[in-house]
């Protein structure tokens, strides 16, 4: 007789923990898409700030891409696991590290056209040589 009753709380006990479980995949998948959105508004920060070239922000958007696909991915079943959260962690760091390489390489897009001195460089106000005509 206690045998059932052994079961039937058992039984109980996992019913009243499996929201818990669906819970920490719902909390997983949130704070990886967090840290995917600030990761992106980092990228569009750099484009703003011109510290980025276009080749560089072309290659962070590819790679933003390749993530967004393996979010959906991991997502097909409809819960991130521990082991897919792990492996987009491992994504998201390599993303992170290129991101800061980028933007800390001292490369910057020149703005063309605006018409400010700080779009050139001294050398292009001077003269080739004494006596002849500016170099534009």
């Amino acid at each position: 007789m206690r045998s059932p009753s052994i079961l039937l709380s058992a039984l109980l006990g996992c019913l009243i923990a499996l929201p818990a479980w669906a819970g920490n995949s719902d909390r997983r998948e949130n704070r990886l898409e967090k840290r995917f959105d600030r990761q992106e508004q980092r990228i569009d920060k750099g484009q703003r700030k011109k510290q980025l070239t276009r080749r560089e922000s072309r290659v962070l958007e590819r790679r933003g891409e390749r993530l967004d696909r393996s979010f959906d991915r991991a997502r097909r079943d409809g819960r991130i696991g521990r082991g897919e959260a792990r492996r987009l962690d491992r994504q998201l760091d390599a993303y992170r590290n290129d991101i800061r390489r980028f933007k800390q390489n001292d490369q910057t897009r020149r703005s063309r056209g605006t018409g400010r001195f700080d779009d050139w460089r001294w050398r292009d106000w001077r003269p080739a040589r004494p006596g002849q005509p500016f170099r534009w």
